[in-house]
């Protein structure tokens, strides 16, 4: 620089410094702009963490004040006090949000979805359950406007009552399609209110099995108010007199049961034997389905008349 003058040499480095000084401000501005974006975008989204590991969604989107955390807990001891406690939740915080995300361990996430598409009614926001990424659920809740409980696996929208587990983890629907705009429920003219599950309520998951009969079960010792029967793959049941025997056992004690195929897809049509012993005919609801909308139906509707009737109908989109 020996070739400059004094003056110019003095030009340059304030030029220099006014160039660094220049890309500084254009840094921290797309900062401040990206987190203002950010804000606006999940700010909107309220997130539910009820699978307890803060790590898994702190690292990712920081400490945000429209998030909670439940204490760790085994999935598999997931209950009716978390799915209360979810809605709970959420009613407190309807009127402030435009979407809500579930994060939940996977294993029991379509037990979730479930429950929680019959607990909210006249939902006309959307609460995606993930056991993934909860970012991408978060941006994708923030655009989103389908009135459902929608599990997101995969980067696809299935209906939360409508979403199985498959053999690679994740989740699908074999009777019904991938959820959009033109194919989801329309928003409600009521508002949006819950009904609880009952802690007293039990409803049993048994699958059909050769030789099954009466003496599975003591009902004196084990008072079952709801058994969901999952049956052979594409209906088939027990041909025998004593599965039938066992289904009207049940039925003359009281307890409802549904029967509900291994493979809704493949659902052959109602078993008549099987309905005159007194099951109620899923249709083509999954197994977490059939569990889900017996348990919230005994926990808000004494008559148990009542209750048959409204297993047969769909009520959430859940049945064809």
């Amino acid at each position: 620089m020996s070739f400059l003058t004094k003056q110019e040499r003095e030009f340059l480095i304030v030029a220099v410094i006014f160039l660094f000084c220049s890309v500084g401000l254009v840094v921290y501005l797309q900062k401040k702009n990206k987190q203002s974006m950010t804000f606006r975008r999940y700010g909107k989204v309220y997130i539910i963490n009820a699978e307890g590991i803060e790590k898994s969604v702190k690292t990712k989107l920081g400490k945000m004040e429209n998030m909670i955390s439940y204490k760790p807990t085994n999935p598999y001891s997931i209950d009716t006090d978390i799915w209360n406690r979810i809605a709970r939740d959420i009613v407190s915080k309807y009127h402030l949000y435009t979407a809500f995300v579930i994060k939940t361990d996977k294993r029991t996430l379509h037990y979730t979805a479930s429950v929680l598409t019959f607990m909210i009614e006249n939902l006309g926001k959307p609460i995606i359950v993930t056991g993934g990424n909860v970012e991408s659920a978060v941006s994708i809740a923030s655009e989103l406007d389908i009135p459902e409980v929608i599990v997101l696996s995969n980067s696809q929208l299935l209906r939360g009552c409508r979403a199985i587990p498959n053999f690679s983890g994740e989740f699908w629907s074999p009777c019904y399609p991938v959820l959009n705009s033109t194919n989801s429920l329309s928003k409600p003219v009521d508002g949006m209110s819950v009904r609880l599950l009952s802690p007293d309520v039990r409803v049993a998951v048994l699958k059909s099995f050769p030789g099954m009969d009466k003496s599975l079960l003591d009902i004196r010792k084990n008072r079952k108010t709801g058994v969901v029967i999952e049956l052979y793959d594409g209906d088939n049941t027990p041909k025998s007199d004593k599965f039938y025997d066992f289904v009207r056992y049940l039925t003359k004690k009281g307890i409802l049961v549904v029967a509900v195929s291994q493979h809704p897809s493949k659902s052959d049509g109602e078993d008549f034997l099987l309905s005159k012993a007194g099951a109620i005919w899923g249709h083509d609801m999954t197994v977490s389905t059939a569990y889900a909308k017996l348990a919230f139906l005994l926990s808000n509707i004494q008559k148990k008349t009542v209750i048959r009737q409204l297993m047969k109908v769909p009520m959430r989109g859940e049945m064809l």
